[in-house]
Order: structure tokens, then C-alpha cells, then sequence
């Protein structure tokens, strides 16, 4: 997991990992933008290390749409459909803030 959130940002290819279990566990989605912005790269390339569509990436959504990127309607995970009312991450710093929180065990519920 995370150890500092400086060397969390300098491998970024470890998001896959840490995202993983961060956004399954909570099912909360995080914009691309704040994602790319927390580990400091645009979001091309963001899509670049999540890679093909699989479940971690899921959760990962456009910042128009608020749906997540490369899936049919028919491949949405049912946990994304029940917990749609909740607003996607969408800032670097509560993202930061969330997954540092998740680390130690206490994740917090967003607020609606």
C-alpha cells in the first residue's frame, strides 16, 4: 500500500494495485482527471497504465459523463448502479486524502 504519498506518485505505474483496492472496497468512482492530477500526468496517459477495461479501471469515469470508460451499459457492475447518487472523486487532493485514509483503515463515506 501506500507508504508516502511522494513515492505513491513517483511509481505510478503502482496505481493499478492501490486503485484497485481502494475504489472496489469503498465502490465510489474517481474522475480520470483527478487521478491523472494525483500522480501528476494527463489523463491519456492515466488510461494508458489502467489499460484494457477490467474491474479496478471500472470505477475510473469521464469527466462528462460520470460513466466509466470502455464499458457497454451491459457491463456496468451492479455496485455502480446502486451507488450512482454518490459524486465521483473528482479533486487530486481528496483523492490523496481518501486513499491515505483507506491505508490506515478508516475510509470515511462520502458525502452526498
Amino acid at each position: 500500500m501506500i507508504k508516502q504519498w511522494s513515492t505513491y506518485a513517483t511509481k505510478k505505474i503502482d496505481i493499478t494495485q492501490d486503485l484497485s483496492a481502494f475504489l472496489n472496497s469503498e465502490k465510489r468512482s474517481c474522475i480520470c482527471k483527478a487521478l491523472g492530477d494525483s500522480i501528476q500526468e494527463q489523463a491519456a496517459e492515466v488510461e494508458k497504465y489502467l489499460g484494457r477495461p477490467r474491474p479496478y479501471a471500472f470505477w475510473v469515469v469521464a469527466m462528462k459523463t460520470g460513466l466509466p470508460r470502455k464499458y457497454k451499459a451491459d457491463e456496468f457492475d451492479m455496485d455502480f448502479l446502486v451507488n450512482v447518487s454518490i459524486a465521483p472523486i473528482e479533486d487530486a487532493k481528496e483523492l490523496r486524502r481518501l486513499l491515505l485514509e483507506f491505508e490506515k483503515g478508516s475510509p470515511q463515506t462520502p458525502k452526498n
